[in-house]
Order: structure tokens, then sequence, then C-alpha cells
């Protein structure tokens, strides 16, 4: 059961039901992403990216750990291929005590959100995306505040509710955001900060 054979399979089996071809390809790219060799599972990455399949997210999150960097930032391109179905399974990981899972997560995140153009769809990430954003030690927050303005005004109510926090530079940065956000509420934004 190696990469070679799978590939010859594949061809084999698609020239006999072309209908069926991309189930075929589907299948065998799942399991090369488990290879041993670090090449079968980086172009494994790219091949499911290409394919643009949901059912490809959650081994594409999987290869998000994988020890070799190429597979890692492959399966990160594959998940913005893919684009919306990764949007949920990527959210927990946003959280993972892995800096490399979480930095390619919120990648992939940012990418989706840039291609899909529409930010409701990034809403289900806003709470997480905030956490990390007043973070600023968090590997990812600097892809947090990018995210948060992608979200645009879905973000509002959340950020609001952090200019009333008891740490000043939480104030401080919850303001700043929703002034990117609301220009033309920027100084009631900063004067909400410094009542509270």
């Amino acid at each position: 059961d190696n990469a070679m054979v799978r590939a010859i399979a594949v061809d084999i089996l698609g020239k006999i039901h072309p209908e069926n071809l991309k189930e075929y390809q589907l299948s065998r790219y799942i399991k090369d992403l488990k290879d041993q060799n670090v090449s079968t599972r980086a172009n494994a990455a790219i091949a499911l990216g290409s394919i643009r399949d949901e059912r490809a997210v959650e081994p594409l999150i999987s290869a998000l750990g994988d020890v070799d960097s190429s597979v890692r930032q492959n399966a990160t391109n594959a998940l913005i291929m893919v684009g919306e179905p990764a949007i949920g399974p990527l959210i927990p990981l946003l959280k993972s005590q892995n800096p490399s899972i979480q930095l390619n997560a919120a990648i992939a995140l940012r990418e989706i959100g840039f291609k899909l153009g529409d930010s409701s769809k990034l809403n289900l990430t806003k709470d997480v995306v905030i956490a990390a954003f007043v973070d600023t030690a968090s590997p990812i927050h600097s892809i947090a505040e990018q995210i948060l303005k992608q979200i645009g005004t879905y973000a509002v109510s959340s950020l609001t509710t952090l200019l009333s926090d008891e740490d000043d530079t939480t104030r401080a940065m919850a303001a700043a955001m929703l002034a990117e956000i609301q220009p033309k509420k920027a100084n009631y934004y900063q004067t909400m900060r410094y009542m509270n």
C-alpha cells in the first residue's frame, strides 16, 4: 500500500469509471497525506486543495500538525482553496497549544475571509479572534486584528463590551478597533473607553 500503487490504481479506475474519478482521487490523496514520504504528503495536500471538496477538510486539518513545514504550508493553502467549509473546523485550532497549528489556522481563516468577500461568514470566529486580538502575546495577535477588520460590524457588540474591561490596554485596543470598523463613531468609542 504505497503512493505509486495508489496512483496507478486511481489512473486505471478513472479510465474504467471516469464518472467516479474525483472519488478515487479524493480517496487516494487522503491516504497519501499519511504517507511516510514528505513529498507525497506535501503533493497530496496540494491535490486535495485543487479538488476543493469539503470531505478533504478534516484530513487537511490533521496535516496542519505534520512534522514537515512544507506539508503544513500546503495544507494551509489547500484549506484556503476549499474555502467556506473549512471555517468551522478551523476555529477551535485558534486555541491550539501548538503555535504552528494556531498560526496556520489563523492564516487560513484570514485568507478564506478575503476570498469570500463576505464578512458574515467569519462571524463564527469573532469570540476566539477577539480573545487573540486582546492578548498581545498571542502568536496570532496581528492576524486576529486583520480578521476582526474583515468581520467588521459583526464584531461591534463584542468589542463594545471590552470598553468596560478593567485593563486599560484592552479598552484602548477595543476602542481603536471599533474606530477602524466605524470611523464616524471614533470619538464616541474613545469617550466610552475613559468612562469605564
